[in-house]
């Protein structure tokens, strides 16, 4: 074949590789979106096991020898309830994930990650308790800081959730899981904060009032 010829038949064949080259461009970038869908994944539910549309969900890491705990992604549960979280853990992690799910009411829920990464968060429902807050002599305290301890797996920033304040009277209210113990914490430096206060939570959708007298801090001198 002349070289003018071959030179032809390489030009008619152009826009047929080009057209090729076009659609399997189509085919990696599909691949690539495929491959991309968040591996974490799952739903949300209240009490009763309907959708909890508006629940937030947060992926959090505990470091195992610190215990600091820090928010690494989160997502907001859809009209359905569900959830994806654009994240994928490695396999073998040093430390604690952890998927925690809040909802409007003040209920959390926590689960640590598996092997399937497809979740089904089913948030407690809640009840509120008044703490009234006295000091050691037994007077109410107001306009103090108390917050509630509700253990290592919530982040800082999610605990603010639970800060509140005493008013006049030395009263606050706290709405979280219902039937549960835990310890309300006056983080004032006159007092004992080592020493945990437990409040208890009523069952669901009840409301109660309960009195914690926080102790006087202890003075350690050296000689």
């Amino acid at each position: 074949m002349h070289n003018g010829a071959l030179f032809r038949s390489v030009g008619a064949l152009r826009p047929l590789a080009l057209a090729l080259a076009g659609a399997f461009s189509i085919l990696a970038l599909g691949s690539t979106q495929h491959q991309a869908k968040p591996p974490i994944e799952g739903a949300v539910v209240d009490f009763v096991g309907k959708p909890a549309p508006g629940a937030k969900v947060y992926l959090t890491l505990r470091h195992t020898r610190t215990i600091e705990c820090k928010v690494i992604a989160s997502s907001t549960a859809d009209a359905q309830g569900r959830f994806a979280l654009p994240i994928r853990p490695r396999a073998k992690f040093p430390d604690r994930i952890t998927l925690v799910a809040v909802s409007e009411s003040g209920g959390v829920y926590s689960s640590d990650l598996n092997s399937t990464y497809d979740f089904r968060l089913r948030l407690p429902d809640v009840s509120t308790t008044i703490v009234r807050v006295l000091d050691p002599d037994g007077a109410p305290i107001p306009n103090e800081e108390v917050f509630l301890d509700i253990g290592p797996v919530i982040p800082t920033e999610l605990s603010r959730r639970y800060r509140t304040r005493t008013d006049a009277s030395g009263r606050c209210r706290i709405t979280f899981n219902a039937d549960e113990a835990h310890g309300l914490e006056v983080p004032d430096e006159r007092y004992d904060t080592l020493l945990k206060n437990y409040i208890q939570f009523p069952p669901a959708g009840g409301t109660s009032e309960q009195t914690i007298r926080v102790a006087k801090a202890s003075v350690i001198t050296g000689r």
